[in-house]
């Protein structure tokens, strides 16, 4: 994987580097937070989900290369605040609340990829395009300790003209 710098918002990015960031065949999920961009992106040949810290401190770093292990799924995953959520290999969402606690597997299936975001003042919400071609959410506090909400649809039950 390679990377660019831009040393100030405005400027052009530096030369491509490399990061000596793992192989992957999926788009990346990036953040940026803890004075960096926080990276989620799934191992080839194992499905689990990994992440490292990007900073351009004297040029580009990877910080912290983890996986996190325990959900092995699919696909693209999604983060926002707190919560980081993906595919399981069941092809359920599986959803990370809170670093070193087990992942929670929904039984909601779904299609595409999941997508988050935070709307609100410390709320995160979570939402997927289910089987039935309707829009769910759900959303939990911001917070380590928090759970996510029951699943919600949105709009009316989707019915053939």
């Amino acid at each position: 994987m390679l990377g660019w710098v831009q040393p100030e918002p405005g400027a052009p990015l530096g030369p491509a580097t490399a990061t000596g960031l793992p192989d992957t065949t999926l788009p990346l999920t990036a953040a940026g937070r803890e004075g960096g961009v926080r990276l989620w992106f799934r191992k080839p040949g194992s499905g689990n989900v990994r992440t490292a810290l990007v900073t351009g401190d004297d040029g580009l770093k990877v910080n912290n290369l983890t996986d996190l292990g325990g959900l092995q799924g699919f696909g693209s995953v999604t983060a926002s605040g707190h919560v980081l959520a993906g595919r399981s290999a069941g092809g359920q969402l599986g959803s990370d609340v809170g670093w070193g606690r087990p992942w929670e597997r929904s039984p909601l299936m779904f299609v595409g990829a999941p997508s988050s975001a935070l709307t609100g003042k410390n709320v995160v919400s979570l939402a997927v395009v289910g089987l039935d071609a309707r829009l769910y959410v759900t959303s939990s506090a911001d917070a380590p300790d928090a759970r996510l909400a029951p699943w919600v649809p949105v709009g009316p039950r989707n019915t053939a003209p």
